[in-house]
């Protein structure tokens, strides 16, 4: 009984190597390795510049994260990337300018990101529902 086993397990071990599945399944292992590799080499690169184009000097409290800029063609120039987050602060209100990289949830963050370097000092509360 144990010889059968052992003899079934060499020739299994045999049709493997004969068939170069174990060779295919290293190479996957290898090119998968490889991929994950080349898609996160730069994990440490800077968090999403915010640019902020305020003429008229009113926001005095903002992050020193932010980069200003001094006219409205700089701004929408150094947003054009997808990457970048501008700041229009010419309005009573802050109007926020990108270039949407296509996923809504990397936009929002973006948004929220640049949103919360306008007032670094202050913290919302989280909302308890239910």
């Amino acid at each position: 009984m144990e010889y059968s086993f052992l003899s079934l397990l060499k020739k299994d071990f045999k049709m493997m190597l004969s068939s170069k599945f174990l060779l295919l399944i290293i190479g996957s292992l290898v090119l998968y390795s490889l991929y994950i590799n080349l898609v996160y080499i730069k994990t440490d690169q800077a968090i999403y510049p915010v640019y902020l184009f305020d003429p008229a000097e009113s926001i005095e409290n903002a992050s020193s994260q932010i980069i200003r800029v001094d006219n409205m063609e700089e701004l929408q120039l150094r947003t054009s990337d997808g990457y970048a987050v501008g700041i229009d602060a010419t309005g009573a209100e802050p109007k926020i300018i990108m270039v949407a990289s296509g996923l809504d949830s990397s936009d929002q963050i973006r948004t929220a990101y640049a949103l919360s370097l306008l007032s670094p000092g202050q913290s919302t509360p989280a909302e308890v529902i239910g």
